[in-house]
């Protein structure tokens, strides 16, 4: 287990969930967390795949099946969730679910997800409200699929806001619950569905926040309705009291981008460069750059490759001081 523990910390996902693997199987069943980095190893690295003879810490598990899923390992991880369940030796609880449901959601496999979801209700085990927000989080993902089923997976998520909305005894929803599900309705297009979503968080008690209104802008940005972004930002400012952040920005200057607005959009970034608050960063730039080239602006696009430049450069580390001088030997006597 402190080997495990210690692989954690050094970012050696593999390394550290075959020896937490390891320990189970010797019946160690260490109660520790394990906190892993997101380096993913590459393909042809071998994946430990935990069977029903190394569950039996219940904590332990949901926090190798975490590991698994951030390293890059997802089928393994629901191998292994799968293996608890048909063994089980460990009774998985909502944290469990929880976990393969939100990892399922960041792999973009919403199918997976909603599998899963089906597997706690089936047994008995309650939903909290970080579980259905991971489920949210991937109908929010396959929103943006260009499959045609964007509307569907949009749908999906605003039903299950209502339900949860109507029965606030068992599950009620919060700030991130309404991001997730406005970031849904957004990725599939429809804005003014976007948008009538600040209403229902009034109703509920819930104010908007910087992600709220940066989501509205991102839908805006997407769809090239550029006037539509500027006006978000007024509003977050006049009703909420919100300053636009960076990522504000940024999107702005995207959405300018793609409604072939070029003054708009270097009129925003010299607004981000003169502010006390934000700075420019390399998305900033980028779509400054790529609306210049969309106008034909291939000068000022290389002045602004110019400026942007030291951003994308890491210096390189300071030269190691010089080794102190070895005093030289006193001469004899």
């Amino acid at each position: 287990g402190r080997e495990a523990l210690a692989l954690a910390r050094s970012g050696a996902e593999t390394q550290a969930v075959a020896a937490l693997a390891e320990a189970f199987q010797s019946g160690e069943a260490p109660e520790i967390g394990v906190k892993c980095g997101k380096r993913r190893h590459p393909p042809h690295s071998p994946t430990p795949t935990l069977t029903h003879s190394h569950l039996v810490s219940g904590a332990a598990v949901n926090q190798v099946l975490a590991a698994l899923g951030d390293a890059g390992h997802l089928d393994a991880a629901v191998a292994s969730y799968d293996a608890m369940r048909k063994q089980r030796r460990v009774v998985p609880t909502v944290v469990t679910f929880g976990t393969i449901i939100g990892r399922a959601a960041k792999a973009r496999r919403p199918e997976l997800a909603l599998r899963v979801w089906h597997d706690m209700t089936e047994a008995g085990v309650r939903p909290d409200v970080p579980a259905t927000n991971a489920l949210l989080n991937a109908y929010a993902k396959a929103a943006t699929a260009d499959d045609g089923n964007s509307t569907e997976w949009a749908d999906r998520a605003v039903q299950m806001l209502k339900g949860m909305r109507g029965n606030k005894s068992l599950l009620t929803p919060n700030i991130i619950t309404y991001n997730t599900v406005i970031d849904a309705v957004g990725r599939s297009g429809d804005l003014p569905r976007a948008s009538r979503l600040l209403l229902d968080m009034a109703n509920d008690g819930i104010q908007p926040n910087e992600r709220t209104y940066s989501i509205l802008i991102h839908s805006c940005a997407r769809l090239g309705r550029v006037d539509d972004a500027f006006a978000l930002v007024r509003h977050m400012h006049k009703l909420h009291g919100l300053e636009p952040n960076a990522v504000t920005y940024s999107t702005l200057i995207s959405a300018c981008d793609k409604a072939g607005d070029l003054s708009r959009a270097l009129q925003t970034l010299d607004e981000m460069k003169s502010s006390d608050r934000v700075e420019p960063n390399v998305f900033s730039y980028s779509s400054a750059i790529s609306a210049c080239g969309r106008a034909g602006e291939y000068e000022r696009a290389l002045e602004l490759l110019a400026e942007v430049a030291p951003l994308c450069i890491t210096p390189p580390p300071p030269p190691p001081p010089p080794p102190a001088a070895t005093p030289a030997p006193s001469p004899m006597p």
